[in-house]
């Protein structure tokens, strides 16, 4: 296992975020910073496509503490290769 790094915007020291490294096998590892001795690991290709749905806010209502708002409608995804 690589280095464990934090985002910047964690806030230094704080123990509210997740870690990411990177596994022997080029697999990508994460861990809670409260949690260090959990860890899951994935493929680039998963964690980059976790990214894009994150970043399209499709994980936007597990942020809510309103558990009755309704998920987004994720946007058409694009062929792969194209």
């Amino acid at each position: 296992m690589s280095e464990w790094q934090k985002s910047s915007f964690s806030g230094g020291n704080a123990l509210n975020c997740i870690e990411v490294g990177a596994t022997a096998t080029g697999g990508i590892a994460l861990r809670e910073s409260e949690e260090p001795g959990v860890v899951v690991t994935t493929t680039p290709d998963n964690l980059r496509a976790f990214i894009k749905g994150v970043k399209a806010g499709e994980f936007d209502r597990f942020l809510s503490q309103d558990a009755n708002i309704p998920a987004r409608t994720p946007a058409p995804r694009a062929a792969p290769g194209h």
